[in-house]
């Protein structure tokens, strides 16, 4: 049963990154993006989507490729750019000519840019203790 979970949740994860992935494509290109589209509508959203499950698929079945690394390595990434993706997300959060009488105020933006600073320490030190592993002692 814990084998046939984690492989439903590799399934799940696939498909909603590639999907995720093919959405903001879509979105970009001004396309159709739906999964409840016909591929001649959708072509560029069905494409990534495709193409990305294809490049994880390839990369899972490389010989002795170090997955873990390659895992930790991803993460990394990707908490070093969750801090500018919300610094840009407050931005808009403060565009009156977006958000209109709802954008923030001031007490939201001191909330949100210590958020910011928080979420970008502690990317920054996850990213340090991932690449050099001593920095901690056991």
């Amino acid at each position: 049963m814990f084998a046939l979970g984690m492989i439903e949740a590799g399934v799940v994860a696939a498909m909603t990154i590639s999907a995720s992935s093919a959405y903001a494509v879509g979105e970009v290109m001004r396309a159709s993006h739906s999964l409840n589209a016909s591929f001649a509508s959708a072509k560029p959203f069905y494409l990534v989507a495709g193409i990305s499950v294809a490049a994880s698929a390839a990369v899972v079945l490389i010989p002795n490729a170090p997955l873990l690394a390659i895992t930790i390595a991803v993460n990394v990434i990707a908490t070093l750019l969750m801090a500018p993706a919300l610094l840009f997300l407050l931005l808009l959060a403060n565009d009156r000519e977006v958000i209109g009488p709802l954008a923030n105020g001031l007490k939201s933006n001191l909330l949100g840019g210590g958020i910011v600073i928080a979420i970008a320490l502690m990317g920054a030190a996850y990213g340090v203790i991932t690449v050099f592993p001593a920095v901690i002692q056991k």
